[in-house]
């Protein structure tokens, strides 16, 4: 692992709960006695090795120190202390030393099993597979399990449910119902594993949110002791013998961390003859998986070949279950626990920081060396202490929040102030300019300081090289790279910069050079080896790209798209057959994958068709002695099996289901029966003359939704545009049918106006950052032709509410529409309800056919809808219908009461963060605060709405104070349970987060018309308060602009209750600045400006300037806007990171050029950043058919006093403005104080909505406030 990659890690909770480092130091001890006491001579010697940046010493430091290790580690804190020399022996043995030079330097002693694990993965990296298997076999690793699963671990409320495997004597041969209902049963582990580690994640399906069970056997020769060791990703419980193995109170630990290498360990007691070992390893999301291994005298561990064997045994003869496994009773010894010396306290901070074996939001690492921080060490054991306690504030997450990055930068800017030539510390802060800052300039800087201390270190170079690459200097990049080639021929990284560097040239021959070389020295760099493959796949030597796959397939053998890639390039040499093969190689290891199952049936219907060809062509009568028709039939029935189980494992796969109907040559019946046509219709519109104003005219516009009982859908959609002018041949020359749920196209072509030709256009999909769907392109079309579009949009998302079905049909465009039609197929087992908003000019029809109603609106002759800047959405302003499966908001409401009434309880935990929180609190608003600040900043917020076979349905409560994460309905329940457990009274709320919101129309309760959930709080003095727990950056008085003027869902235990979000006052949500503008002659002004933001501004400060080390770019781009080389000299800015402290910033520049000096008069515009709104998209238009939206009532209000020169008093001074609208209110005014003058300006906006009737006043009057700011103030010499 390396130390400086991102550490994902664990925290104080864990700590807390079992009593760990809580032993208080003796206050007789001196700073003198304590330092001393830290390290010994040999760790100064490995980590002063470590700080300079010499990698040779580092790795002779350690492997002396390694080598002379006892073989006995008798107390917590040496085994770890030896752990974590080894962790950092194999980080720099990875990027210093050539592998097989490891293998020969690490002593070769079989009981010394921290020893044989480096040489393990040394041998890794030299590709020594013989090797690998002897200290495999030597560590102890169990290879052969049998495993079943995916079950629900949805919300993580899988750890605390007992499923059928977990029963004393589990049943091999039943089949369960796993995640999503989906039948699972007992399988083996076909692959050799590497190193133990068995991969869940590749290997069932699906892999979030899940739990799998593993069994495997272990044979004693005779009762004895034995240990086991196990790492996993993330949780789990562990049976031997049929008994738990308990760790504290609870057999198991539910954690979330990555897999390593003997987080837990065991002391068991094994009997002679078969023992049994089942365990349940939990998933909520990314890797998953686990390794175990069992070490004593005299033990036989279940091979590979042996669990595949125990499957076919009991499937032929399940009572010999019974007979072959005896259930009895383990035994385990507890871990003595950490003391509170301070080596304890910095080893065991290192071993969490290396192994992670406890839970990964605890931060246990960040807590023992914060201990270790706080006894005011100095000199280079501070700066030790610093560096690593830098590395565990880091964020545990995988998307990092700009507060602890900020941290972790402070801390590696203390460990350079105890030695400014700390090296990792210089290559972070390198690495952190470079990526996370983008400022190449300051990545350059730290990385020639490091260079300046250790001139040979391969990391400093390539940071150096990393700065160049980002400023496009790919020379000098070379050339570092050239150099250290030269200098290091044997580190396999640079050969990879190099690859890196070739292949982005497009010179792929060196590229391979450049790789085939890096795995030479490093065999396990699956990143090269992916690269190598990428570029055989397109090369001729099918030979060594097959010999190089087989490496790949033992580096990672769980993994399938290896499989499907070397499939992929058999079929596209003609070897089908081999290419199925493959696959059916990769079903074996995750059979119930869609993905694979699908190329496999698509592979298979290859062969078949190949087969059925060359026995009608060919002649060829059998193949491997049977008859080639029967095969090729045979094939085809198993491709439809294999498309027919993806289909019941993953419904949603509507490429799937539309290739079933091919193979069984369907079409959708409602597709058929329902759409109407055209031909005369398009004909007839062919002679007619088009005006040209409209850049096209929609012809015909025909929408079908078929509904299925489970709230899913499929769409028929049918559109005949008429070209009328060149805008609208050059806008459909390339028509993008942007991907949602599954897009198919039926039919596409262009009907000549000319002489009525039909022409097919071209249909290709398209995957960029920009765009991903259908492109079709219509090269030939010109003015006049009719393009017509046919295609069907498959939805393969559940909806985030279950089997809820709601839909919207706006019945208007930005071209005019001839006939516009929807159609909703909809079934009569389900009741579904309709709204019409300004529909009185649309024709209704209905029918029933075949168990379903069927209801159709059509419109015909629709004026265009505008195309305005900040217009209405078109529901708002077209005709539209609207169709949910709920009655009203009250049914919805209960209904959705009933799914997460349990989520809302409270747990210990939380009703003792609760008690914390508001101990001697009193009024009811101070604790909602309280609960509220702790949400909103110590429960992280993650932006994706999760769903899964609940719907929408959110964690637990508890689950979500242990996770500390959750997505917005998430932070809702955790605030409503903790303000319930204070006796307060709250309940969720959904809403439609919105800045530009107009007249929101939420009669018909479906949720479409949300986006987002917060909370609502009732007082008992009877006021009440909306809390959005998602606004990170947002004090409790600061509630945010996306929500202000809502129409909103309060969900109450007897139904939802709409309600409405007030709007700030705009005095109340506005910037408040005060500065000073001194002017010199010269032509340069000195600003000081500092604000004092409320509401929303306050929050929004909070976010621009959370990381500080941007600050002074991000001010000096935004001034630079109006006053080009705006130069910020200070900055400084409130505690932003407590939401209790009012926000303030404030900074100092030096504008050049602002000031004019005319004929000894001098000229300035003193609004500094002057308003451009008539300019703006909110006043662009002479006039609007639209209301012009705006955002919720906001303003700013500023006092600026204006300085001249020493000898210069005001002239004549402008006459104030005053601008005042039912919209905005706008003042300019201007003093004069003793030879300066006082302006003060500002402006509100009251209104979110102006009406298009009144547009032209408004625009009138931006006009006016635009010229106010550029007034003009003159200073006079005396």
């Amino acid at each position: 692992m390396l130390v400086r990659s991102k550490i994902n890690l664990c925290a104080l909770g864990l700590a807390l709960l079992f009593g760990l480092c809580l032993v208080e130091f003796t206050p007789a001890k001196t700073e003198a006695d304590t330092q001393a006491a830290l390290f010994n001579d040999n760790e100064r010697v490995i980590l002063e090795a470590f700080a300079s940046g010499d990698d040779k010493a580092f790795y002779n430091a350690l492997l002396d120190a390694i080598n002379a290790e006892p073989d006995a580690k008798s107390s917590r804190a040496e085994r770890e202390r030896y752990a974590v020399l080894c962790e950092l022996f194999n980080d720099v043995a990875s990027r210093f030393a050539n592998p097989r030079k490891v293998l020969y330097d690490l002593d070769s002693r079989p009981e010394h099993e921290e020893v044989d694990w480096l040489r393990a993965q040394a041998a890794l990296r030299a590709g020594e597979r013989d090797q690998i298997a002897e200290i495999e076999e030597r560590l102890g690793f169990i290879n052969g399990w049998i495993v079943c699963g995916p079950f629900d671990n949805e919300r993580g409320a899988g750890f605390e449910s007992a499923y059928p495997p977990e029963s004393v004597k589990p049943n091999f041969t039943d089949e369960y119902a796993g995640k999503s209902e989906l039948a699972v049963k007992w399988r083996a582990v076909t692959v050799q594993p590497r190193l133990g580690y068995i991969n869940l994640d590749e290997s069932m399906t699906p892999d979030d949110e899940a739990l799998a069970y593993a069994f495997t056997t272990i044979e004693a020769e005779k009762d004895c002791d034995a240990v086991l060791s196990l790492a996993c990703d993330e949780g789990y419980r562990i049976w031997l013998n049929g008994m738990p193995l308990s760790t504290g109170s609870a057999n198991g630990r539910n954690v979330h961390r990555p897999c390593t290498f003997d987080q837990d360990t065991f002391d068991i007691t094994l009997f002679k003859g078969t023992n049994t070992l089942l365990l349940k390893i939990t998933e909520e999301e990314n890797a998953w998986g686990f390794r175990v291994r069992v070490t004593g005298d005299g033990l036989k561990r279940a091979s590979r070949a042996e669990a595949a064997s125990w499957v076919r045994r009991i499937s032929e003869n399940p009572a010999s279950v019974p007979d072959t496994i005896d259930f009895k009773h383990g035994v385990r010894r507890d871990m003595d626990e950490r003391t509170g010396d301070a080596p304890s306290l910095f080893w065991g901070g290192l071993y969490e920081l290396f192994r992670a074996p406890s839970e990964r939001k605890d931060r246990v690492a960040m807590h023992l060396l914060e201990k270790t921080h706080a006894l005011k060490l100095s000199g280079n054991d501070a700066a030790h202490v610093c560096y690593f306690l830098a590395q565990a504030s880091g964020s545990t997450a995988e998307t990092k929040a700009g507060t602890e990055e900020n941290r972790r930068r402070e801390m590696m800017l203390e460990t350079l102030e105890h030695n400014d030539r700390y090296v990792p510390a210089l290559l972070w802060l390198a690495d952190y300019y470079a990526d996370t800052l983008q400022i190449p300039t300051r990545a350059e800087e730290y990385a020639l300081r490091a260079l300046e201390t250790a001139p040979g270190n391969i990391a400093a170079t390539m940071a150096l090289a990393r700065s160049y690459w980002l400023r496009d200097m790919r020379d000098e990049y070379e050339r570092l790279c050239r150099e250290l080639l030269e200098r290091k021929p044997d580190d396999s990284r640079v050969y990879r910069y190099l690859g890196y560097f070739e292949r982005a040239a497009g010179r792929k021959a060196e590229a391979l050079k450049m790789y085939e070389r890096a795995l030479l020295l490093d065999a396990s760099d699956a990143y090269v080896q992916r690269q190598m493959l990428e570029q055989l796949a397109d090369g001729d030597d099918l030979e060594d790209y097959s010999e190089r796959m087989t490496r790949a397939h033992e580096l990672l053998p769980f993994s399938t798209q290896l499989y499907l890639d070397e499939a992929a390039v058999h079929a596209g040499r003609g070897d089908e057959q081999k290419a199925l093969a493959l696959l059916e190689l990769a079903l074996e290891i995750a059979p119930d994958d869609d993905v694979v199952l699908a190329e496999s049936a698509r592979m298979a219907t290859r062969v078949s068709d190949t087969l059925r060809r060359q026995a009608a062509i060919e002649g060829v009568t059998e193949l491997d002695g049977i008859p080639a028709v029967e095969l090729a039939e045979s094939l085809r029935v198993k491709a439809l099996a294999w498309l027919e189980y993806a289909l019941e494992r993953n419904p949603r796969r509507a490429d799937i289901q539309r290739y079933v109907q091919f193979l069984r040559d369907e079409t959708p019946v409602w597709e058929v029966r329902l759409q109407r046509d055209i031909g005369d219709l398009i004909a007839s519109k062919l002679a007619e003359k088009s005006p040209a104003d409209d850049i096209a005219r929609i012809v015909y516009s025909d929408e079908i939704c078929h509904v299925f009982a489970d709230g899913g859908s499929q769409r028929f959609f049918h559109i005949a545009y008429k070209v009328t002018n060149d805008d609208g041949r050059q806008a459909l020359q390339r028509y993008p049918l942007r991907e949602s749920g599954d897009t198919r196209v039926v039919a596409a072509r262009v009907h000549k106006a000319k002489d009525g030709r039909v022409e097919d256009s071209r249909v290709e999909r398209v995957s960029t950052a920009q765009f991903r769907g259908l492109l079709i392109t219509n090269s030939s079309l010109e003015v006049g032709d009719i393009f017509e579009v046919r295609y069907r949009i498959a939805d393969t998302q559940r909806t985030f509410f279950g089997d809820y079905f709601g839909d919207i049909a706006s019945f208007g465009h930005m071209v005019p529409v001839d006939v516009m039609r929807a159609t909703w197929v909809l079934p009569n087992k389900r009741q579904f309800y309709f709204y019409e908003r300004k529909a009185s000019g649309l024709q209704r029809s209905e029918s029933e056919q075949d168990g379903h109603r069927v209801v159709t609106y059509e419109g015909r002759d629709i004026a265009r809808t505008e195309d305005e800047p900040f217009s209405p959405p078109l529901m708002q302003i077209a005709p539209t219908v609207y169709i949910s499966t709920f009655k009203d908001w009250k049914s919805w409401g209960a209904w959705y009461w009933g799914l997460i009434e349990r989520q809302v309880r409270s747990t210990p935990a939380i009703k003792e963060q609760v008690a914390e929180l508001t101990k001697g609190l009193e009024r009811e608003q101070d604790i909602v605060r309280a609960i509220y600040n702790f949400t909103v900043t110590k429960i992280r917020y993650n932006s994706n709405w999760e769903f899964g076979v609940h719907g929408y349905k959110p964690y637990e409560a508890g689950a979500i104070f242990d996770r500390c994460i959750g997505d917005c309905k998430d932070k809702a329940i955790l605030i409503c349970a903790m303000l319930r457990e204070a006796g307060i009274k709250a309940y969720p709320v959904i809403i439609n987060a919105e800045m530009y919101r107009g007249h929101e129309d939420i009669t018909l309760a479906m949720p479409n018309h949300f986006n987002h959930c917060i909370a609502y709080v009732e007082y008992k003095d009877g006021t009440s308060r909306f809390l959005d727990g998602t606004t990170t950056y947002s004090a409790y008085d600061e509630f945010p602009s996306g929500d202000a003027g809502a129409n909103v869902i309060l969900i109450k235990p007897d139904g939802g209750v709409v309600a409405n979000v007030p709007l700030p006052a705009a005095e109340e949500n506005c910037h408040n600045w005060t500065a000073t503008l001194t002017l010199d002659v010269g032509g340069n002004a000195r600003l000081t400006a500092k604000n004092q933001p409320k509401g929303q501004a306050a929050s929004s400060s909070r976010s621009w300037w959370e990381v500080e080390g941007e600050r002074v770019q991000l001010m000096e781009g935004w001034l630079g806007r109006d006053v080009p080389g705006a130069k910020v000299s200070a900055f400084e800015a409130s505690d932003l990171e407590d939401l209790n402290t009012p926000v303030w910033w404030k900074y100092e520049a030096t504008l050049p050029g602002v000031v004019k000096n005319e004929n000894a008069t001098l000229v300035v515009t003193p609004v500094i950043q002057p308003s451009k709104l008539a300019r703006s998209q909110m006043g662009s238009l002479a006039a609007r058919h639209n209301d012009l939206l705006l955002t919720p009532p906001n303003g700013v209000k500023s006092e600026v006093m204006i300085v001249p020169p020493s000898g210069y008093v005001p002239g004549a001074l402008p006459q104030p403005v005053e601008i005042k609208n039912a919209f905005m209110r706008y003042c300019l005014s201007f003093e004069s104080i003793d030879d300066g003058v006082r302006m003060k300006r500002e402006l509100y906006f009251d209104a979110t909505v102006v009406p298009a009737a009144d547009y032209a006043a408004f625009r009138a009057d931006l006009v006016k406030l635009d010229t106010a700011d550029k007034t003009v103030l003159s200073f006079k010499k005396k």
